[in-house]
């Protein structure tokens, strides 16, 4: 289809999204320059990252393995 829409007369964007992207799965984080915890990480990683921190989502293992003993300690 070549981003054209067989029925229409207008033109559509390729998709953009970085998951599809091999690109953003290899190149240095944007932020890494300002935040020490993004050195080393690829932009994909560093969404996803950012992603699991706005949802609430622990960080670690040792925090993972803290909420599980939390969760047992209290059934």
């Amino acid at each position: 289809m070549n981003g054209k829409h067989s029925d229409e007369n207008f033109e559509t964007l390729e998709d953009t999204d970085m998951r599809n992207s091999v690109k953003v799965d290899q190149e240095e984080s944007a932020n890494a320059d300002f935040d020490q915890e993004e050195k080393d990480l690829t932009q994909l990683v560093a969404a996803y990252r950012a992603d699991g921190q706005a949802n609430g989502f622990p960080q670690t293992h040792e925090e993972m393995e803290r909420l599980e003993e939390d969760g047992n300690t209290k059934k």
